[in-house]
């Protein structure tokens, strides 16, 4: 991996499992060249073994099943170096994702943009399901992105998909756990984002602006729509850090 002297700006770019994430994830390294790479929580698993059960299920979705001090120490070392570290090796972009939606045009017009605005931006993305629990990680992103999408498309989604990459081999969903495990986890960690605690509801926008973090107001907007977005908020952020001024615009 290229070396580099410049100061990283990490996006930890968060929400519901089959929420787009990883696909954004990649469509923002394609917009931002060469100098982006992606960080998944998803490399941070523990071992199968180490895993917590719920109904006999394998709970790849908690709190527990990540190594949170892990990931806390490569941030560090992004923040220290500019660049992931050279033994970090992803098991996450072995996996597939489906077509975004994006035009090849599209995509070009973006990055279009994100060279006209002047801006040399060494973007490192932190991908992962579970990343606004944890406060320490939370303070080593520049700034957050909050997907959402809708219980029943997030659900087929899920199900949709042939498996995931593990350090163990391959893991593939068991019946019913989207249901089981997924949803149920997914309010437990992301509630505390709602007014009320309905994850279903309105975002508690006063809490996600006091922790920087962003989210479309419409939820599932199509992927063409997203990406402008999102490279506005990480233009607007880089811009404010480096030049102290504010150019945001809402979605």
């Amino acid at each position: 991996m290229a070396k580099s002297n410049e100061k990283a700006f990490i996006l930890g770019l968060s929400g519901l499992s089959s929420s787009g994430k990883t696909t954004l994830s990649r469509l923002l390294r394609t917009v931002f060249g060469p100098s982006c790479s992606i960080l998944h929580q998803d490399d941070f698993y523990r071992p199968e073994e180490e895993l917590p059960m719920v109904d006999g299920l394998r709970d790849w979705d908690c709190v527990e099943a990540v190594d949170f001090p892990a990931m806390i120490r490569v941030l560090g070392y992004i923040h220290t170096h500019g660049e992931l570290p050279d033994e970090l090796d992803s098991k996450e972009d072995q996996n597939t994702i489906g077509n975004s939606g994006v035009s090849l045009q599209e995509v070009e017009d973006v990055g279009r943009v994100v060279r006209e605005s002047g801006l040399e931006i060494n973007l490192k993305i932190l991908d992962g399901f579970l990343l606004f629990h944890d406060d320490e990680v939370m303070s080593l992103l520049d700034a957050k992105i909050f997907l959402r999408a809708p219980y029943e498309k997030a659900k087929q989604r899920r199900e949709a998909r042939i498996g995931y990459a593990t350090i163990e081999g391959f893991w593939e969903d068991p019946p019913g756990y989207f249901d089981k495990i997924v949803w149920p986890s997914y309010v437990k960690f992301h509630k505390r984002l709602f007014m009320g605690g309905v994850v279903s509801g309105d975002l508690d926008s006063e809490l996600l602006e006091t922790e920087n973090t962003h989210s479309p107001r419409e939820v599932d907007l199509p992927m063409n729509i997203i990406l402008p977005w999102a490279v506005d908020i990480i233009l607007n952020e880089a811009k404010r850090r480096q030049l102290g001024v504010d150019v945001s615009k809402n979605l």
